[in-house]
This record gives C-alpha cells, structure tokens and sequence, in this order.
C-alpha cells in the first residue's frame, strides 16, 4: 500500500524572492524560493524558467499554487503558480497550512504540564522534597510523555485518523 503524498493550496501576496535560483547541477534543473505571508516556499523547475519568475510574479502580486510534501518532509510547488486578485488570496483557508514546529510546542507544553501535574501528586505525600529531584523526575517525565504523544500522533496519522 503506498502513502499518499500531503498536499495543500497556498494563497497570499509575494513578499520576495530569494536573489538567484540554485543550480542542481542536473539537466538544467534547479530550485527557488518565494516568500508568502511569511513563510518560504520552494519551486523546482529548469533554470530560465526559474530565473524569469521574479518579472513575472513581481513582490506585491497575490498568487495561488498547490505544494506537495517530498520525502525528507519539505514543501514543493506542484504544478503552475497562478495570479490571483487580493479577494481571492485572504478568503476563508478550507485547509490552514501545517506548521510542524507549532504542533511540536503544544505537544511539548502539554507533556510538560501533565509531568508537573502527576508531581503534585506524586509529592504531595511528602512535606519537604529535594527540588534537584523534583526538577529531574519532572524533566524525565515531560520527555517520556511527550515521545509517547508524538508516537501516539505520528500512528494516528498512518491510520487515517488524525
């Protein structure tokens, strides 16, 4: 059974391109990146074409395309980019974009809290608690549920369910 590859539709106004297109060194090929609403994204294609998209799609010009995550986990445009009027670019997202590092935050801030909630009880039966001790269960604890959530995330995610 093969995975079927994550997509998403990006819209936004262009806030800049990086200075020159790299060279893979392979067939022409090569790869840009354009800046959208803050985040970077990365455009594979044949050296001139990569090299005109700065005329063509100046900074300021709102644009739609959709972005494929490739097997190390980036993000590149798939397909063509299209010009969009300001409108069309900031309607509702049916699909907001993933932030992967935001996701692992909030699983980090949740592990954590429920390491120092399980200390309370844990240590509430003694009155006086060594806080070296204290700060490493608390700190061991954080690690194991946060590597347990993440687990749980990434077999949710494989089933379909998340």
């Amino acid at each position: 059974m093969t995975k079927e590859k994550e997509t998403r539709e990006v819209k936004g106004e262009i806030e800049g391109w990086s200075n020159e297109p790299r060279d893979f060194h392979s067939n022409n090929m090569g790869s840009r990146g354009v800046k959208i609403e803050g985040d970077w994204h990365n455009i594979l294609g044949k050296m001139p074409d990569l090299e005109k998209l700065s005329e063509e799609f100046k900074k300021g010009t709102h644009i739609k395309f959709e972005e494929e995550k490739n097997a190390r986990g980036y993000w590149d445009v798939k397909g063509d980019i299209e010009k969009i009027d300001s409108k069309e670019a900031y309607s509702k997202k049916e699909n907001p974009t993933p932030n992967p590092d935001k996701d692992k935050n909030i699983l980090f801030q949740v592990a954590f809290k429920g390491a120092v909630e399980a200390m309370k009880i844990m240590f509430k039966k003694t009155e006086i608690a060594d806080l070296d001790d204290l700060c490493k269960w608390t700190l061991n604890a954080t690690e194991r549920m946060y590597k347990g959530l993440q687990k749980k995330k990434l077999e949710l995610q494989e089933n379909g369910e998340w």
